[in-house]
């Protein structure tokens, strides 16, 4: 079934569109805004929901080519998906609570 995704026509642009998405949500913050701002809580949730196509994305290519030892097409040997993962990771992790809230 994920290659059968994968192998979408409108896959590609699908995530394409999420990130020009994100993109302008990240241009849209400012560090500055009140963080119980309605814009704040607005742009939480879509960052949630961005974060969720990413990994959801990542998983479909995981399971299609294999993390990192199935060949040169695997999913860690294709610089643009190291970066997309090192992102996904990341971002799941700034979701963890560490005790740092003021």
């Amino acid at each position: 079934m994920c290659a059968w995704i994968f192998d979408l026509r409108y896959f590609d642009i699908f995530s394409n569109v999420i990130v020009l998405f994100s993109t302008v949500l990240l241009a849209i913050d400012s560090p500055l805004d009140d963080p119980k701002s309605r814009k704040q809580e607005l742009l939480t949730i879509l960052d949630y929901f961005t974060t969720t196509i990413f990994s959801i994305e990542s998983i479909i290519k995981i399971v299609v080519f294999g993390l990192l030892f199935n060949g040169s097409r695997s999913y860690l040997r294709v610089p643009w998906n190291v970066l997309d993962f090192l992102v996904v990771v990341v971002s799941l992790f700034s979701y963890l609570p560490l005790g740092t809230d003021l």
